[in-house]
């Protein structure tokens, strides 16, 4: 019984984490993205959406890291989803620099499925 516990006070620290990783890697690829150039053009040469693109995972991955910090399961999970459809979607551009991050984001959500608690998708 003991080792559960344990287990479950991992995963409650790790899944905060693991968002917060991906997270820093979505800045970083972001910024990376847009600041290389690929060739003779840069990403805002190419780009019809201009930083949209870029914005995006980095705004999910803002939500899901808040998620996580709140013990808000639900919305942790729907924000990993999103951004594994953003990154299997975007994969012939820029998804593959999203993968790390998108697999950090889908085992916090797993680990946050162990945390004991109620699970909540609202504040209340």
């Amino acid at each position: 019984m003991e080792r559960g516990v344990a287990l479950m006070k991992i995963a409650a620290i790790l899944a905060p984490l693991l968002s917060t990783l991906s997270l820093a890697w979505c800045v970083v690829v972001g910024f990376w993205v847009w600041f290389t150039p690929f060739g003779s053009r840069s990403f805002s040469d190419v780009s019809l959406f201009g930083p949209a693109p870029l914005i995006l995972p980095v705004v999910i991955a803002a939500v899901a890291t808040w998620a996580a910090w709140q013990s808000r399961r639900g919305v942790l999970g729907f924000a990993a989803l999103l951004l594994a459809v953003f990154t299997f979607i975007s994969g012939f551009s820029i998804g593959s620099g999203y993968l790390p991050a998108s697999g950090l984001l889908l085992l916090a959500a797993v680990l946050a499925m162990f945390v004991s608690g109620p699970m909540t998708t609202q504040h209340g």
